[in-house]
């Protein structure tokens, strides 16, 4: 539920501030991040998952999202650009 996910936010959030360097709370709150549509704020934690942890089984997955991350954000800037020029 959206409950719940707003408490994981917050607890992996608190968990970073602790300790910005644990490789699995970026990885779990990039995904939360990737799934609510905040790009800009999920990248960033997932290109640190993957330098933190390049042989993780879950390097792919994050590899993968953050891909995704990237294109819809140049999508969303792609549109911001172009609303400019009319």
């Amino acid at each position: 539920s959206r409950g719940d996910a707003d408490k994981a936010e917050m607890l992996y959030r608190r968990a970073l501030a602790r300790d910005p360097e644990h490789a699995d709370t970026a990885y779990n709150l990039g995904l939360l991040l990737a799934r609510r549509q905040d790009y800009a704020a999920a990248l960033p934690l997932l290109e640190a998952f993957m330098r933190l942890e390049p042989q993780a089984s879950e390097v792919p997955i994050a590899r993968r999202r953050a891909a995704e991350c990237r294109l819809a954000l140049r999508r969303i800037a792609d549109g911001t650009a172009h609303a400019e020029h009319r």
